[in-house]
């Protein structure tokens, strides 16, 4: 899940690695820079992939609508 600050986000391609803010769980992602959140820490504890910070209940609305 990612904020809305995030959410349409220009990035380089290429891979690149890190470890979750979290839990430490290793990332790899498709794009620089590299998430700071896995995506399980995202969903469980509703936070940005990329930046890490808690989402609002507005944010987690139009991303389960952009889903749908």
């Amino acid at each position: 899940m990612k904020c809305l600050k995030h959410k349409n986000m220009i990035v380089l391609h290429a891979f690149s690695d890190g470890e979750c803010q979290n839990c430490g769980t290793h990332i790899q992602t498709p794009h620089i820079p590299c998430d700071v959140i896995c995506e399980h820490c995202s969903v469980l504890y509703k936070l940005c992939q990329v930046c890490g910070k808690e989402l609002s209940p507005e944010e987690i609305e139009e991303i389960i609508a952009d889903e749908n």
